[in-house]
């Protein structure tokens, strides 16, 4: 029996990884197929290309189609039917709009030129020149300006490249036909097939958008509950609540609720990213379809306010949940299995540390930004008590909320014909009303069983040894504030599931009066909003990356309350229950800025004589032209069509001049310009990838076209079905993978190299069709590159700091609204409604600034940079918008559970608070003015800020006091007050939540300061009195205040010498660019610890100090 050799197992050795990895890419590429229907979707792609470039093919050497006949492939691709059938109408009447557009302005100015090119041929092609000057123009300020109108502009500047590009000289039928020919067939062959093969309506799509989402969310708030009163839930029956069968588990086994099994936190906090993703794709389908011509029983439209209102403020509250799952692990830890895990680091962090490999010395700097929160000095005892006595209300809603959100998935999927619900089951036949009312009204006393359990269990609290036979202090405290921000959250979270569910019984009564009978929806567009939301999808910087979205500034600044124009922001659009008290305000405010101009102005112009009038007029007008004169000035989208149209006539002036314009024709030339239209985006870092990725697309694309025609010498079936086979893969690069770019570019590629050559519509063969498609792209791509290089470069790294200040602005504003009633001691008994709409358009804006500057993050790496690689910043600005995402939550269910449940002490004490109030109010607004001051100015932070902790700590302290010394102050005769009745009353666990977000929102705006201090640096002393310590001499201090050691520090940190090394190592700058030799940030910039390690040793001695009294 021989043995392998050395060879054969090496050979097997090698192979063996290689089959493993073709197995997993395989089972990936399997899975996605059967996910959001792909397959079928690729399946209509596919044939609807190769039927149309089968007809292009049918009479090859005599085509009606011309010499530009590969329109009909490049339409087929960028008006796909792989989508719904509204979006495609859409899509197809923009496409069709923008060509024949197009066509007749190529029609005009080829007319206008062959006037004068038989006499003058320079002054015809000028004309041509000026013409196609003008539509690139166009292009490009429709581009940027209005991204909705990508379709209609990119055909537009398609038709008027190859049209002015041309040998024509004059009009003629057949140069008008061999434009629009094409464009007509592709747009009959996708229509049909989307329609025959697959039909996808909007009612369907976003019915089962939406009944994923809720299930996402509502799944992820008991996992996040049930890790809340993780020591109890798992010794808790189940079946002390009765299980009633709803309407999608009728003839099934019950549920078992709660699970024996808790999630782990890391996996609970990265589920908010998911969460956030996925709320904002049911948002944009919502959009989407309310824009679409629906054929179903009930319009889309009905589907917003749960898709949008009701979904928004869950997402928020589950949000809030998690974040006390966090701050329980910080006080009392959580099992063996997750005892590694960093208290500080929530799941969002952990997902996003895995993207950069960074060296421990970074690493370090960032950790030393991470403040100790509040919530680490609580009392073990005192949370583990109040834990013990929520945990049983809290399992009895939490089984009767998971009953309703399985109702809701029911009626939704009942109403909007969504065949299977995502717990397998199929889709209700029909819903008694009577049934829905009996689930509404089970769950309306749920709550109501859960607010007086939730009270009681508080208030009867067992006294416990460690409290010395005392009650327990539940008056505001850090372990008060945790226990009722959990509380109210997952109430206010259950409150969004009851609304959802008398809704749903709303929707499914109207579909029951209309029988099941479908019928044509017609979209009510709101036509401003329309341009302003969608985009151009997969083919440039989304939406979210404009002006607009970035700067996010209001046309009056004065009046931000009032929405304007709507402008960039999705999450406005039919989120805003307020929309007719906006209108009212809108309407006073013009009526009072009216008034006061005539005031002031009235009797001034009254008094004027004639000639001072006609010199108003002029002023007028010369401040019109300054206003027209800075428009042009900041314009971005003016700027990038400018750019963008340079950089076409660099590639396009041959076709211009007589004696080349042959020569341009028969090499294809005009593939450059057009490849250059594709690549050219807003931002270099943007147009450097797109380079990229298209560049792959193109040389696979454009050898298979090779191929297809090399096979059989030419022949049209054998071409045909090469291109057919050659789709499939490009299909799934378009529709199902991350590079749709590379996917969209190969289609295109293969078809032209490949109707070219059959066509023969330049003398040719397959080989010279290859190089030049080939040739063609390096030099459109490349010429895009440089000019965004060297023409008025748009850095993606300046757009990023641009959104990150615009983001801390409106926080800012949100703050403000905040701490209204700070400026007079009046209490508080609600809100004004404009302080609330200013709110919630600060809050959308700073979340449109935060995507924007996602957005560009990707892009700052790929972009040249003197100063050296961007990668070692990714880390600081990923930690940046993971804490500004975080404060924006936060305030958000501030001011929710204000509005919501009202506020004790604001209500009743704010004229003896309010000076406490305006301290943190001022405190944080300095903290944010400075960040966003240090990120714009590039200035370094001032070394000592105000301390909005301390401030926050004074304001707790004080409402202690007075509840406790009005509650003896008010004695009633009938029913008498205690502290703790009025701690638990509903408005005061509501401050008490609000607080808590507030303590959270103050420890990451330290962190957020930390970080921008790693930016820009700090103005710190190098010597003297005010030297601040390093890190080491906190750690010494620490350790020496552990020990009670009175004299300077030992040999267990080093000793003295070894410290005074290591201080003069930090404070020594090494080279004159401020480089240090550890690492790669700068010794100026690094991390220097405050005041939290003297906070940390202050309250241990206090502690210790008490507990040995």
């Amino acid at each position: 029996m021989s043995t392998p050799s050395v060879g054969e197992n090496s050979t097997k050795h090698t192979t063996r990884p290689v089959i493993e990895y073709i197995k997993t890419c395989a089972l990936a590429i399997w899975k996605a197929l059967e996910q959001n229907s792909l397959w079928k979707r690729m399946l209509k792609n596919v044939v609807c290309t190769t039927a149309t470039i089968g007809i292009c093919l049918i009479h090859a050497p005599d085509s009606p189609f011309g010499k530009a006949a590969y329109l009909a492939a490049m339409m087929t691709v960028f008006t796909h039917p792989g989508r719904r059938l509204g979006q495609l109408i859409e899509s197809l009447s923009l496409a069709l709009a923008g060509a024949f557009v197009g066509v007749g302005w190529s029609v005009l100015g080829v007319y206008l030129s062959s006037l004068v090119i038989v006499s003058n041929p320079p002054a015809g092609y000028a004309i041509r020149g000026i013409f196609l000057a003008i539509g690139v123009l166009l292009h490009g300020f429709l581009r940027s300006h209005t991204p909705r109108l990508w379709m209609f502009v990119l055909l537009l500047v398609i038709v008027c490249i190859t049209g002015f590009t041309t040998t024509v000289m004059q009009v003629t039928s057949g140069y008008v036909t061999q434009l629009a020919y094409p464009i007509l067939l592709a747009s009959g062959v996708i229509l049909f097939v989307n329609i025959c093969i697959f039909p996808e309506f909007s009612s369907s799509f976003i019915g089962k958008t939406t009944i994923d989402t809720l299930n996402e969310i509502a799944k992820v708030l008991e996992d996040a509950g049930h890790y809340f009163v993780q020591a109890e839930i798992l010794n808790t029956k189940s079946a002390s609540v009765p299980h009633e069968p709803s309407v999608a588990t009728r003839g099934e086994e019950p549920p078992a609720s709660p699970k024996s099994s808790i999630k782990a936190l890391s996996d609970i906090t990265s589920a908010k990213s998911r969460l956030r993703s996925k709320l904002s794709g049911c948002k944009a389908a919502q959009n989407e379809c309310q824009y679409e011509l629906a054929f179903s029983v009930l319009p889309p439209r009905y589907m917003g306010p749960v898709s949008q209102q009701a979904m928004s403020k869950l997402l928020a509250n589950t949000v809030a949940v998690i974040g006390t799952c966090e701050s329980r692990f910080a006080l009392l830890g959580d099992f063996s299995t997750e005892s590694h895990e960093d208290p500080n680091l929530s799941g969002d962090r952990a997902s996003t540390r895995n993207l950069q490999d960074f060296d421990g010395q970074n690493e370090l700097h960032l950790e030393l930004t991470k403040p100790k929160r509040e919530i680490e000095y609580g009392d073990v005892q005192l949370l583990r008590q109040l834990v013990d006595r929520i945990t049983g209300p809290y399992i009895e809603l939490n089984i009767i909320m998971m009953r309703s959100v399985d109702v809701v998935s029911s009626c939704l999927a009942y109403t909007y014909d969504v065949s299977k619900l995502p717990s397998g089951a199929r889709m209700p036949a029909g819903i008694l009303l009577e049934e829905l009312d009996q689930h509404c009204d089970t769950l309306e006393l749920a709550l109501q069983r859960f607010d007086a359990d939730t009270t009681a269990a508080l208030e009867d609290a067992a006294p416990l040894k460690e409290f010395s036979n005392e009650e327990p202090d539940i008056m505001p405290r850090e372990e008060v504030f945790l226990i009722s921000s959990f509380l109210l959250n997952f109430r206010q979270a259950v409150t969004q599931i009851e609304e959802m569910l008398k809704y749903s019984r709303g929707l499914v009564e109207k579909r029951q009066h209309t029988r099941g009978r479908r019928r044509l929806f017609a979209p009510k567009i709101h036509w401003r909003r329309w341009l302003y939301s969608g985009g151009e999808e997969v083919e440039g910087l989304p939406a979210s990356g404009r002006k607009a979205a970035r700067q996010v500034e209001s046309e009056d600044h004065m009046n931000d309350i009032v929405d304007i124009g709507g402008k960039g922001n999705e999450d406005d659009i039919g989120h805003r229950p307020n929309d007719d008290m906006e209108a009212k305000i809108s309407v006073r405010r013009k009526e009072e800025r009216q008034i006061a101009s005539e005031t002031i102005y009235g009797p001034f112009h009254q008094n004027m004589s004639r000639t001072q009038q006609v010199l108003t007029l002029s002023l007028r007008a010369r401040a019109r032209l300054a206003d027209i004169a800075e428009w042009i000035q900041d314009s971005e989208d003016l700027t990038y069509a400018i750019k963008l149209t340079v950089a076409v006539f660099l590639v396009t002036w041959p076709a211009l001049v007589p004696s080349l314009n042959m020569w341009y024709s028969l090499n294809r030339g005009s593939w450059a310009a057009l490849q250059l239209v594709f690549v050219f985006e807003v931002a270099i870092g943007t147009s450097i990838m797109s380079f990229f990725i298209r560049a792959i697309g193109t040389t696979l694309g454009s050898l298979w076209g090779w191929a297809a025609y090399e096979a059989r010498d030419g022949d049209p079936l054998v071409c045909t079905a090469m291109l057919f086979v050659g789709l499939i893969p490009a299909v799934y690069a378009l529709l199902g993978s991350q590079h749709a770019k590379a996917g969209m570019v190969a289609m295109i590629s293969m078809s032209v190299v490949a109707l070219s050559t059959e066509l023969q519509t330049v003398p040719g063969t397959g080989t010279e069709n290859f190089l030049k498609r080939w040739i063609a792209f390096l030099i459109g791509g490349a010429v895009a590159v440089l000019v965004e290089m060297l023409l008025l470069p748009a850095k993606a790294r300046d757009r990023l700091v641009e959104s990150l200040a615009a983001a801390v602005t409106k926080i800012s504003e949100m703050e403000g609204c905040i701490a209204y009633g700070v400026e007079d001691g009046v209490n508080i008994k609600e809100f004004p409604i404009e302080v609330l709409v200013h709110f919630e358009r600060a809050s959308g804006k700073a979340k449109t600034a935060l995507a924007a500057a996602s957005t560009f993050l990707p892009f700052c790496s790929s972009e040249p940079r003197l100063k050296g690689p961007f990668s070692p910043l990714v880390k600081i600005y990923t930690e940046i918008l993971f804490v500004l995402h975080q404060i924006i939550d936060k305030m958000d269910n501030m001011l929710q559970l204000r509005t919501e449940y009202g506020s004790g002490p604001l209500e009743d004490f704010n004229a003896m608070i309010y000076p406490y109030r305006r301290n943190i109010a001022g405190s944080i607004t300095l903290l944010l003015y400075a960040v966003q001051e240090a990120l714009t100015t590039k200035l370094p932070l001032p070394q000592f800020l105000p301390s909005a902790r301390l401030a926050h700590l004074r304001l707790i302290n004080r409402v202690r006091d007075v509840v406790r010394s009005s509650t003896h102050a008010e004695e009633s005769d009938q029913e008498p007050s205690t502290p703790r009745s009025r701690a638990l009353r509903r408005k005061y666990i509501s401050w008490n939540a609000s607080a808590a977000a507030q303590a959270e929102v103050i420890e990451y705006l330290e962190e957020l300061t930390d970080l921008t201090k790693l930016l820009v640096g700090a103005n710190e002393f190098r010597s003297g009195l005010l030297t601040r310590p390093t890190y080491e001499e906190y750690v010494a201090k620490s350790k020496k205040e552990d020990r009670g050691e009175e004299g300077g520090v030992s040999g267990e940190v080093g000793g003295d010498g070894q410290a005074d090394e290591q201080r003069e190592g930090l404070r020594k700058r090494v080279s004159s660019n401020g480089m240090s030799e550890e690492g790669d940030v700068p010794v100026s910039l690094r991390r220097i610890q405050t005041r939290k390690y003297d906070t940390e040793i202050r309250r241990r001695t206090t502690n210790e100090s008490q507990g040995s009294a």
